[in-house]
């Protein structure tokens, strides 16, 4: 059947005219994009995303780089939509604990389908004091194999590695936070012991 189905695909094109059998077109679609799962220990996925804060965007000449940003501790919450109510409480309660979350030099960074107009005014709505990355295509939530409506929160070390993560958490709840924090602690190196 196959060598059946590539001779009249070949004898099709040889005539200028492109016709399929009804079995081929019947097969499942091919995915366009394979998604990610890097693992805590695994070097995070690089990527390059245009940002915006509450007082508007970023310079277009300087996105954000997560490469750029080694030597620091990265934290990085994907958010499905801003309009999504675990959206908001994730967004929010990091907005509203951010002092007691991320001690130290620690970035912080929602990624958005929103285009970055929408992300200025979300950042103005929900106070946020971090960077709001655009990535309407998606294609950085997938390298991360965060799903198109899940949420999902990666912390990442000073040497660019995945120290923590956690693709499917409950923004309701308060061990939530206690394990981000936990792992925004334990994600610096530690001091030679003496």
């Amino acid at each position: 059947m196959r060598k059946h189905t590539i001779h009249w695909v070949v004898n099709s094109l040889a005539f200028g005219v492109v016709v399929f059998p009804a079995g081929l077109l019947a097969q499942e679609p091919v995915r366009a994009f394979t998604m990610g799962d890097p693992l805590p220990g695994s070097t995070a996925p690089a990527f390059v995303l245009p940002y915006v804060r509450a007082e508007g965007p970023g310079p277009e000449d300087q996105p954000f780089a997560l490469r750029a940003e080694l030597g620091r501790v990265v934290v990085l919450a994907f958010s499905p939509q801003p309009t999504d109510s675990a959206s908001v409480q994730l967004l929010r309660s990091f907005a509203t604990r951010f002092e007691s979350l991320f001690v130290g030099d620690v970035v912080v960074a929602a990624v958005t389908p929103l285009n970055p107009e929408a992300g200025v005014a979300m950042a103005n709505n929900l106070g946020l004091p971090y960077k709001v990355l655009s990535d309407p295509s998606g294609r950085v939530r997938r390298m991360f194999g965060v799903g198109q409506r899940g949420l999902g929160v990666y912390v990442i070390n000073t040497s660019g590695r995945i120290d923590w993560r956690d693709t499917k958490l409950n923004p309701y709840g308060e061990t939530t936070y206690d394990r981000i924090a936990a792992a925004v602690r334990n994600a610096w190196p530690q001091a030679p012991e003496e």
